[in-house]
């Protein structure tokens, strides 16, 4: 989205992970970009604006972000709690080798 400040700059990825909205089962989703703070995700259905959406990067634990924007099938998450810098270079690079 236009006109946000960001703490971070996002990083581009591409990478397949399991999604969860309240009382729903996991369904695969696209990771589009991510920094510590948040991501992109291009999901298979739509998504509210506020909604929790638990979001599971390949290797990781489950992460709750809440939606902060959505257009379409995509949604925009800020993480309940920032990554610890190591765990976040950790992700990316394991997605840049995958």
């Amino acid at each position: 989205m236009t006109g946000q400040i960001r703490r971070e700059k996002r990083v581009p990825v591409n990478c397949t992970v399991r999604t969860r909205e309240h009382g729903a089962r996991q369904v695969t989703a696209r990771l589009a970009d991510i920094t510590r703070f948040g991501c992109r995700i291009e999901l298979v259905s739509r998504v509210k604006m506020h909604e929790e959406i638990w979001v599971r990067p390949p290797g990781l634990c489950p992460l709750r972000p809440f939606v902060c924007w959505a257009e379409n099938f995509n949604a925009g998450v800020k993480f309940a709690s920032p990554m610890h810098p190591a765990v976040f270079d950790h992700l990316v690079a394991s997605i840049e080798r995958a």
